[in-house]
């Protein structure tokens, strides 16, 4: 499946379930040497705006990125962001790492990079379930959230 197809297959399934979709596109270096088209898609599931969460993927790259970035209430240290990790690590399906970057102590992210291979309507349905079940993880972060 190229790309292309995929950001059909994320809009077409998020449109058509009523879920708010923004779709970007930048020129951005690639590589030392060159620049390259990059598609990132927002998804607003709640319409709250609690969270951000996209895809974004270059155009001509066997790679799809998604993430999910939270603003907490409370900052997060090392040990605060350890035990959040531990706390939902075996619930943030299809998610892989938790990433906490020294820039910002409130910012916590989930991330997951996956070849296009990989990629699939069943992956998609996932994220679906993931941020709209009402006692789940992601309820459990949003309730922790200030929101952005």
């Amino acid at each position: 499946m190229t790309n292309i197809e995929i950001t059909n297959m994320i809009l077409e399934f998020f449109i058509s379930r009523g879920i708010k979709t923004r779709i970007r596109v930048n020129n951005e270096r690639k590589d030392e040497t060159h620049y390259a088209p990059v598609i990132q898609i927002d998804v607003d599931f709640k319409g709250q705006l609690s969270e951000q969460f996209a895809f974004f993927y270059f155009v001509d790259d066997s790679i799809i990125n998604f993430s999910v970035i939270y603003k907490m209430k409370q900052p997060l240290d090392g040990s605060k962001f350890r035990e959040l990790a531990d706390s939902i690590r075996g619930q943030i399906a299809p998610f892989e790492e938790f990433v906490k970057t020294d820039d910002d102590a409130y910012l916590f992210e989930l991330f997951r990079e996956m070849k296009t291979a990989d990629f699939s309507g069943g992956l998609l349905e996932e994220l679906l379930n993931l941020f709209t079940e009402k006692d789940g993880v992601i309820e459990k972060l949003r309730s922790m959230s200030d929101g952005f």
